[in-house]
């Protein structure tokens, strides 16, 4: 007979392990880095001159406009591919905790993940 034995998930130690496994499950599918690092940049970039002139036409104060568009477009699609990348694990997440890992722990994790990963598109 097989006993298993189970670890109660406690403290942030847990956390951080969570998030170092979410963010190594991003490294093994390059296509997730590029959804949630490199489109919005690469969006921030090709996106802010013709945020600008529409900030003009609109009466609006150009690179001050166009910066915070920009870093709100940034945030959007970073949220965007968190809630695809969420949605994708949504199984996997149930029977984590289903196996006993508090919920709040699990949410806390993602959250992190998502903050880490959407970093690179708060610098541009």
């Amino acid at each position: 007979m097989t006993v298993v034995h189970h670890r109660s998930a406690t403290g942030p130690a847990d956390t951080a392990l969570l998030v170092r496994r979410f963010l190594a499950d991003h490294r093994r599918n390059p296509v997730n880095l590029l959804v949630v690092v490199l489109v919005p940049v690469v969006f921030v970039v090709v996106a802010a001159g013709p945020m600008a002139d529409a900030a003009k036409l609109l009466g609006g104060m150009g690179v001050s406009v166009q910066t915070a568009t920009a870093g709100w477009a940034a945030a959007f699609l970073a949220g965007v591919a968190m809630y695809f990348q969420t949605r994708s694990a949504r199984a996997t997440d149930r029977r984590v905790v289903l196996a006993g890992l508090p919920a709040r722990r699990l949410v806390t994790a993602r959250l992190v993940t998502g903050l880490l990963l959407a970093g690179p598109s708060w610098i541009s």
